[in-house]
């Protein structure tokens, strides 16, 4: 059963990339982020936005530099 169903009969929905591999005692980092809008009737997700944090930036850029 979904937690809140707006009036316009969607459903939003967060998704979240957390780092799984964290040093002793760290607590795993939100590196990106997804939301959207389930819609009820069309079946289909809505209003679409993602992003990604500080930290997932700077691992990003770690990643692509030679």
């Amino acid at each position: 059963m979904p937690y809140l169903v707006n009036d316009d009969s969607t459903i939003t929905v967060t998704w979240l990339a957390m780092e799984t591999r964290t040093g002793a005692g760290e607590k795993p980092t939100v590196l990106a982020w997804a939301r959207a809008d389930y819609d009820l009737v069309r079946k289909a997700f809505v209003n679409i936005q993602t992003g990604t944090t500080a930290t997932g930036e700077d691992l990003k850029q770690a990643v692509k530099a030679p």
